[in-house]
């Protein structure tokens, strides 16, 4: 919870609203062999998907430049821009939290206030959209492609002057030995307070409201907050899911960051085969 400096007013929470620090719950879509994803090339395994278009790894992490946003000095604008796209780099393309688990990189980019709720988030998987961690054995061929962009304004957030940056990306992973793409979508909301109404602690970054979800995922692991492949089944068997929409849709960043779950359609048994 952020704290304000003694002279601001602080004002109660909307009842619809969620504080800074807890994020909106995730969503999964297209789990399991019936998603309907592009299967990767053997040799380029985005080839023939709407992803090999996208940039490779941190390249996809685009900076744009310092717009003139009201309320807020272009120093602090492009300080907001310069720390989002470091905890973007930090929890979709560094091994240290997809692989390792280790969340010492991305914590330190919070403001002091929102640490422990960070590490103990990302501890839980409560945002496994945001922060991306890779289930056990889980191994990339290649390294991700990301696609998407950042965009800034100035608003009051609960009663406290941000500069809010709105992260909104699509990440491709692509795994050894599975059968398709796994896709991570995420539209995050990083909150940097008006220094001159918050105490020390709670200047600099702090998470808002995030939509995200899944998609090529396994059901069980992104159930635990983890990212990784589904398994790949008989081709023949009969599909226990149907995803009505188009694989190319889950690849647009422009598209609305939401999906229909199902993973709850998901049979304990494997699927009859024909």
């Amino acid at each position: 919870m952020r704290r304000v400096v003694p002279i601001v007013l602080l004002v109660m929470l909307a009842a619809c609203g969620a504080p800074p620090s807890v994020p909106t719950a995730k969503v999964v879509a297209g789990g399991g062999p019936s998603s309907g994803m592009h299967a990767p090339g053997a040799v380029d395994p985005f080839r023939g998907t709407p992803a090999e278009r996208f940039a490779v790894g941190e390249a996809g992490i685009v900076v744009p430049p310092t717009p003139v946003v009201a309320g807020a000095t272009p120093q602090q604008v492009a300080g907001a821009l310069a720390t989002v796209r470091q905890v973007l780099v930090a929890s979709y393309v560094d091994d240290r939290l997809l692989v390792h688990h280790d969340p010492t990189a991305v914590v330190a980019l919070f403001a002091p206030d929102d640490r422990d709720v960070v590490r103990t988030d990302i501890a839980r998987g409560t945002n496994g959209t945001v922060f991306v961690q890779f289930g056990p054995g889980a191994t990339l061929a290649a390294p991700p492609r990301l696609d998407g962009d950042l965009s800034v304004s100035f608003a009051e957030v609960d009663g406290v002057p941000d500069v809010v940056v709105v992260s909104n990306y699509v990440v491709a992973y692509a795994f050894e030995g599975a059968g398709s793409l796994v896709l991570v979508r995420s539209q995050t909301h990083w909150l940097f307070a008006r220094p001159s109404v918050v105490t020390p602690g709670s200047t600099g970054m702090f998470l808002g409201d995030d939509t995200g979800f899944w998609q090529g995922m396994d059901c069980t692991a992104s159930g635990r907050g983890l990212t990784e492949p589904a398994p790949i089944v008989d081709p023949n068997g009969k599909p226990f899911v149907v995803d009505t929409r188009s694989p190319d849709s889950y690849y647009d960043p422009a598209a609305p960051p939401t999906a229909t779950d199902s993973c709850i359609a998901t049979p304990a048994s494997p699927p009859t085969t024909r």
